[in-house]
């Protein structure tokens, strides 16, 4: 792909490839080894900008940073458009970056992260961020929640070994079909 910045990863773009063909599988009902429950894309340029040359222009001349962020929204944007419409998705990050590169510590900077949920004609598709929270029982959603979340998406119980909560504004996104064994 011919993208604004020259941060592309091979490897990534393979990984694009197969979560198209996924999302293209899973419209067709042609599932390769039975329907898809739970299919992950794990995508490592925004990460690898950030770990090896850091996130602010001071460090980071070329801004690679920036360029990974703009290569992932345009995969994105590609993965939505084949995003068959019972389908949610999920973006999140394990972690963010300091000034300067990689990553260590307790800072909010660091533990905080974006947690997107997108469902094709739901009305609430929205960001999360721990500043804006939509769930006040639960507090503000946290990396810990993401288990929780996928498995009340997939009808399952909340593992016992969890930490984390649930996204209860993601039950709506459940299949009625499920929301009995919820």
């Amino acid at each position: 792909p011919k993208y604004s910045w020259d941060t592309a990863n091979p490897g990534d773009e393979k990984r694009l490839s197969v979560s198209l063909r996924g999302m293209q599988l899973a419209k067709t009902g042609d599932r390769l080894a039975g329907p898809y429950h739970l299919f992950l894309s794990h995508f490592s340029d925004i990460d690898k900008q950030g770990h090896e040359l850091g996130i602010d222009k001071k460090y980071n001349p070329k801004n690679t940073y920036m360029g990974a962020i703009d290569n992932k929204t345009e995969a994105v944007k590609k993965i939505i458009a084949e995003l068959p419409d019972d389908t949610v998705l999920i973006i999140t990050s394990d972690h963010g970056h300091i000034m300067r590169g990689g990553h260590g510590g307790a800072s909010s900077v660091l533990r905080d992260v974006p947690f997107i949920m997108y469902k094709k004609g739901h009305e609430w598709n929205s960001t999360v961020t721990p500043t804006t929270s939509l769930f006040p029982t639960t507090g503000d959603p946290q990396n810990l929640d993401i288990c929780g979340t996928v498995a009340l998406l997939l009808g399952l119980p909340m593992p016992r070994q969890s930490n984390g909560f649930f996204v209860e504004r993601a039950l709506e996104l459940v299949p009625v079909a499920l929301r009995n064994r919820v």
